[in-house]
């Protein structure tokens, strides 16, 4: 088994096409070989009008003539993979060097009952809001007790039948926050385990105004709740 083989990357984007360019950007600059699938929701112009090509990646455009939501995208990436692994991450990232190899390397020596491996996201360090979350740890695996609880899709790494098996993620969920927690209790429900590597990092590129954050937060909590709720998760 090697890691271009076995892993699709899957973006999902709509918008935001400086910050999709300094991702294909860091992308290209790790020379990684492995399939990557950018799911466009909807941006107009089209994404592919916006930024460059990159040959040297191997990728695959996929165009949403309207916006169905991030869960849709991820679910269109994940139809159009057939690899063994699929990884996520978002188009307001950068990835570092090594990131995807220690996801790799952590869930392919895992046992089999761990279907999921998340890595750490930190910020760029360029305004007091992206050093906030980071030092909030917001972004990063959610844990208690020393168990993974989910994963944040900003930066994470799936066996991807276990996905398939339960109907991948809840397209019900049409604005990011929650989508994420919840397939991932849908996992532990079924009886798998997710796992943590602060080695695999991203670098997350903040909007500056804390009324954006504050969206943002206010987004991830309602969808956090409707997570639990729909799925009466109780954790001890």
């Amino acid at each position: 088994m090697n890691l271009e083989n076995d892993v699709t990357l899957i973006i999902p984007a709509l918008g935001r096409p400086e910050l999709t360019k300094r991702l294909m950007d860091s992308l290209e600059a790790t020379k990684v070989q492995y399939h990557i699938v950018l799911v466009d929701d909807g941006t107009i112009p089209p994404l592919s009008k916006q930024i460059p090509d990159y040959p040297k990646l191997n990728l695959s455009y996929i165009y949403n003539t309207k916006s169905l939501g991030p869960s849709t995208a991820r679910n269109i990436g994940l139809w159009n993979s057939n690899t063994p692994f699929v990884a996520f991450t978002d188009n307001d990232v950068s990835v570092t060097e090594g990131w995807m190899n220690a996801l790799y390397n952590h869930l392919l020596n895992a046992p089999c009952d761990v279907v999921g491996v998340g890595g750490q996201v930190i910020d760029d360090g360029l305004n007091f809001v992206g050093f906030y979350s980071t030092r909030l740890r917001l972004l990063n695996p959610f844990m208690h007790k020393n168990r993974v609880v989910y994963l944040v899709t900003a930066n994470c790494l799936f066996r991807r039948q276990e996905l398939l098996k339960i109907g991948g993620f809840d397209e019900s969920f049409k604005t990011p926050g929650g989508e994420d927690p919840e397939v991932c209790f849908r996992l532990l429900k079924n009886g798998y385990r997710l796992e943590y590597e602060p080695s695999a990092q991203v670098i997350h590129h903040y909007t500056s105004s804390w009324m954006g954050f504050y969206r943002m937060f206010f987004r991830y909590g309602n969808g956090c709740r409707k997570a639990m709720q729909s799925l009466a998760v109780h954790v001890d």
